[in-house]
């Protein structure tokens, strides 16, 4: 839903980091393109004209590139003439590094620094229209900048799907909708698309053994093969485990065992699984979502006790049935196996809304009217930035819907209640 007014505004795009992000969020790899970086930030309050990108596209190794060195600089490559035919777009030419089997990009974070201040000396001095800039990264390399921008009177606001609203500059949470605008929306399924028929998945296999899932092979890397199923279900399994493919189809017949994933800081589930049938563990439990603590974390009640799961910001409502996996440090979300309730004015709780607080009738209560409706929200703060304690009437902000209230609301009140995902919209610092 479209803001009324649109800030100028310039964003500064670590490409990395911004495509990891989405990766989290979707489950696949998609680079992030200029107009899509545009689209989103409009879903935000913010009318985007130069973008500054970084991307690796210089090499240093030492003796032969390796295969995989190679690649990357063919990707980043490839991915830099694609922003260079965009107008009004600067690229920053980053160093990918390859010292023995570790391979790191270099230069991009300084960069990105640079670019910031330079685009606050720009709009400090009126040579541009923008009145902010947007970082699009969740790198804390980067924010020594932005109070230096702000010195200069520039509202800096960095993009992330978490963390950064627990930080003091400004910002504003990425969803998942916005991370398809970026990458572009694929025919295939993706992010809660995906992590409900894993949790299907699962879900049906706790209950009965079924007749075992097609998977086709994706790539092997340190004794571990990894598979996709023609959902796009990903899934892994031990290379020694592997049984044969199937003569005709190629194809590789498994049952789900639990659930794995990438790596330790990833938060996008795969199956783990298995050549025979097996039982689900204890570590992959079923729970009710009961509410939500903070724009990243919900409660989620599992046999009476409440557990706190961390998660990207929308989809899950109160009363939504959700598969967890819970192990020795952290509790994850899998997916929702049987469908969750929905909002019939908001189809996609994902999509970020663009809010104006309308009053404060108590303290910690806020009504907020939603733009280009005349419908208004009970607006809940982050929970853990300040200045969410300094709102007041006509201040404007990005939220989630979150939860239809069920009783019938008075004449002019809420019917909803959403959440903060931004800090305020100002354009001035």
């Amino acid at each position: 839903m479209a803001h009324r007014q649109l800030i100028p505004a310039v964003a500064v795009v670590d490409s990395r980091n911004l495509a990891g992000q989405c990766r989290d969020l979707l489950g696949s790899s998609f680079a992030p393109t200029v107009p899509g970086i545009r689209a989103a930030l409009a879903r935000y309050g913010f009318d985007v004209g130069h973008v500054s990108f970084a991307t690796a596209v210089e090499v240093q190794f030492h003796g032969q590139p390796s295969e995989r060195l190679q690649k990357a600089q063919q990707q980043n490559t490839a991915l830099a003439a694609a922003v260079a035919a965009v107008p009004d777009t600067t690229l920053l030419k980053g160093r990918l590094v390859e010292r023995g089997p570790d391979m790191d990009e270099k230069l991009v974070d300084v960069l990105c620094a640079v670019e910031v201040l330079k685009h606050a000396n720009a709009i400090q001095s009126g040579t541009t229209n923008a009145r902010a800039v947007i970082v699009l990264s969740q790198d804390l390399d980067l924010t020594p900048a932005y109070p230096v921008a702000e010195s200069l009177g520039v509202p800096v606001f960095a993009l992330a799907h978490d963390v950064v609203h627990t930080r003091k500059h400004r910002w504003l949470l990425l969803t998942q909708a916005a991370a398809f605008d970026i990458v572009g929306r694929p025919q295939y399924k993706t992010g809660h698309e995906v992590r409900g028929m894993l949790a299907s998945f699962l879900h049906n296999a706790s209950a009965a053994p079924g007749p075992g899932l097609q998977f086709k092979k994706l790539y092997t890397r340190a004794n571990t093969v990894t598979l996709v199923h023609r959902s796009n279900v990903q899934g892994e399994i031990a290379t020694s485990r592997l049984p044969a493919a199937d003569s005709i189809t190629g194809k590789y017949k498994l049952y789900p065992a639990g659930v794995t994933f990438a790596d330790a800081d990833s938060r996008f589930p795969r199956l783990l699984l298995s050549p025979t049938p097996t039982a689900i563990g204890p570590e992959i439990v079923s729970g009710t979502v009961t509410g939500w603590t903070s724009p990243t974390d919900i409660a989620v009640d599992v046999n009476g006790a409440t557990v706190r799961v961390s998660t990207s910001a929308g989809f899950w409502m109160p009363g939504c049935d959700i598969l967890l996996h819970v192990g020795a440090n952290r509790a994850s979300a899998i997916g929702c196996p049987t469908g969750r309730p929905t909002v019939d004015a908001f189809p996609d709780l994902t999509e970020p809304v663009a809010v104006r607080i309308v009053s404060l009738p108590a303290v910690g209560t806020t009504i907020a009217a939603i733009d280009g409706t005349s419908l208004r929200a009970l607006l809940l703060p982050s929970g853990s930035c300040p200045s969410d304690q300094n709102w007041k009437p006509g201040d404007r902000l990005n939220a989630i819907v979150t939860e239809q209230r069920p009783e019938h609301a008075p004449a002019g009140g809420p019917s909803f209640v959403a959440r903060a995902i931004s800090s305020l919209l100002r354009d001035s610092a």
